[in-house]
């Protein structure tokens, strides 16, 4: 929940990237002409970048050579699980397909993460009728990724007490996760996000993404995703706030569709897009047993991400009802 603080950095050289600052620092002045007048210690005072003459933290995270040097998990870890559950792993007992440390600044967060997943991703071949050309098209639009992971890192708690905890980008079989430090900021809550504006957390970071077009710092982020997702025709994203961190979920429908294509499969996920018991699941698809229902499609749906308990903490609880995630 904290807020972005001018936290200065005491005593500590930060090998600030001096090109990088000088490319800034005209790129404001053309962009901000009540500042161009001013000194450039000035410029970066108001925008929080020095405070006393002293470097901020979001000075080094923008600005410096090598943020991790100063702050080492502040970065992002990105892994590609062959399954979809953390400990899945491959035939050959392979536990992650890729796996990368990505360093750098917030910018170069950002351009990495995209570059991993579009990596990763699998992709698929359109053929045009009308010229019979073939082009090649993403399983899920980048441009959606791309807007989750900036959110990640714009929006993240950036304060003392979560600075040794990287943003996590897992991609199993049957979707994305983006996992960004501290829950969300402010008086919104997960179903208002896209409707309202929300309290930004960190707003000199977004203010000079802004600058640099990567965000447009009107709150549309999360509209984007969506609309990106719903033009695709593909599942619209979920989005879990537990307060300690924030939870962006992309699922992947080709792999998805494989499992749907079970018809019963296909009935529960249907009849679960309202919370049902297991008995009440059983009746409906004339199963003898709950106990037989759980063993033969709840857990492996749950194991995939299809559906999740209600009760997640008491799983033998007997008010235990089972939601189709979307």
């Amino acid at each position: 929940m904290a807020k972005e603080e001018i936290r200065v950095i005491e005593d500590i050289d930060p090998f600030i990237d001096k090109i990088k600052l000088q490319k800034y620092l005209i790129k404001i002045k053309e962009n901000r002409i009540n500042l161009s007048n001013l000194e450039d210690e000035k410029i970066l005072e108001i925008n929080g970048l020095l405070k006393n003459d002293k470097p901020t933290l979001s000075y080094i995270l923008l600005f410096a050579l090598y943020p991790q040097g100063l702050f080492p998990n502040l970065c992002i870890n990105a892994s590609v699980i062959p399954g979809n559950s953390i400990g899945d792993t491959s035939e050959d007992g392979t536990r992650f397909i890729d796996s990368k440390r990505i360093e750098g600044s917030l910018f170069e967060l950002i351009d990495e993460a995209v570059s991993f997943v579009n990596r990763n991703m699998k992709h698929k071949v359109k053929i045009i009728e009308m010229t019979a050309k073939r082009i090649e098209e993403n399983e899920c639009p980048l441009t959606a990724i791309r807007e989750a992971i900036i959110n990640a890192v714009i929006h993240r708690d950036y304060s003392i007490y979560t600075e040794n905890q990287p943003i996590v980008l897992n991609m199993f079989s049957s979707r994305i996760e983006i996992r960004s430090p501290g829950g969300l900021y402010g008086r919104v809550d997960v179903a208002e996000l896209g409707n309202l504006y929300p309290d930004t957390r960190n707003p000199n970071i977004a203010k000079i993404m802004e600058l640099y077009s990567y965000t447009e710092n009107r709150y549309s982020g999360i509209p984007t995703i969506k609309r990106l997702l719903k033009e695709a025709n593909l599942s619209l994203p979920s989005f879990i706030d537990d307060r300690t961190s924030f939870l962006t979920i992309i699922y992947n429908d080709t792999y998805l569709n494989t499992f749907k294509a079970d018809n019963k499969a296909k009935l529960i996920l249907d009849y679960c897009k309202t919370p049902r018991s297991a008995l009440d699941i059983a009746r409906k698809l004339g199963i003898k047993t709950a106990k037989y229902l759980k063993q033969a499609y709840l857990d492996q749906l749950i194991k995939d991400g299809l559906i999740k308990e209600t009760i997640p903490e008491k799983p033998k609880s007997k008010y235990q009802k089972y939601v189709f995630i979307n």
